[in-house]
């Protein structure tokens, strides 16, 4: 799978021309708490010509608390999506840099809590969650992480040689380097997945009495309190759909 790394320096993007060559595409939600000039652009792109999304953002957090509340701040700005793929904390040596720009002393073990701590909170809202980093971040601060939440690894390579050279460390996902795609004007880095992303651990067990409350729920477009024997609501159903990634068939506005 061919997944591009969107965000704004790109530009305005012709999505109908670039949907034909690619498989997806991470669009990049915000750098700390600040959304991207284009990123409601850019999904809508995606979602009228059909590509698959995810969302990232660029962490500029130095502690685990503000990592939560970037957090919050990309799950209320996907609250109506449909994603494919997952919602992902990039902490980098951009983030590493800012923090020291700004004074503060950031441990190895301040980087596993801020990444932990955004991960688990994207889980917790019934998303799938993924951390992205660069190699030396990664093998100094991170390693083991990858155990608990898939990695999507930003190490470039020459683009002729990826294929035959792999990825430098286990990763679900390598962005390898920068390629020229019809529709977008600039270079865009590109990157191969290597694990399916629907493979993020949920919970399998659930009651044939919750499976009938959830249908009937989806199916009556239940909003208000009056269920008689149906105890959820249709907002619940979605949080249920997603806690079990179930496809959901409705309409992004109708969530």
């Amino acid at each position: 799978m061919k997944i591009v790394d969107i965000k704004e320096y790109l530009g305005e993007i012709r999505w109908a021309d670039a949907a034909q060559h690619i498989d997806g595409a991470m669009i990049r939600g915000s750098v700390g708490y600040r959304l991207d000039d284009r990123f409601r652009e850019n999904v809508r792109g995606c979602v009228e010509n059909k590509v698959p999304i995810g969302v990232y953002w660029l962490s500029i957090a130095t502690h685990a608390r503000a990592a939560v509340k970037e957090a919050k701040t990309i799950l209320e700005a996907v609250d109506k999506l449909r994603l494919s793929l997952p919602i992902v904390i990039q902490f980098d040596n951009y983030s590493l840099r800012s923090a020291q720009e700004r004074g503060c002393r950031v441990t190895s073990d301040d980087v596993r809590e801020i990444v932990l701590s955004a991960c688990q909170t994207i889980r917790e809202a019934g998303f799938r969650a993924m951390y992205a980093t660069s190699l030396s971040v990664q093998t100094a601060h991170l390693s083991g992480i990858e155990e608990q939440f898939p990695l999507w690894l930003q190490a470039f390579c020459e683009p002729a040689k990826a294929a035959e050279s792999g990825p430098q460390l286990p990763c679900a996902m390598w962005s390898y380097g920068t390629e020229r795609i019809h529709g977008i004007g600039k270079n865009v880095a590109v990157s191969e997945v290597y694990t399916p992303m629907s493979e993020d651990p949920v919970e399998e067990t659930q009651s044939g009495a919750e499976l009938d409350d959830l249908t009937w729920a989806i199916t009556n477009r239940i909003t208000t309190d009056d269920r008689a024997d149906h105890p959820i609501t249709l907002g619940e159903a979605v949080a249920l759909l997603r806690r079990y990634n179930i496809a959901f068939g409705l309409d992004p506005e109708e969530k």
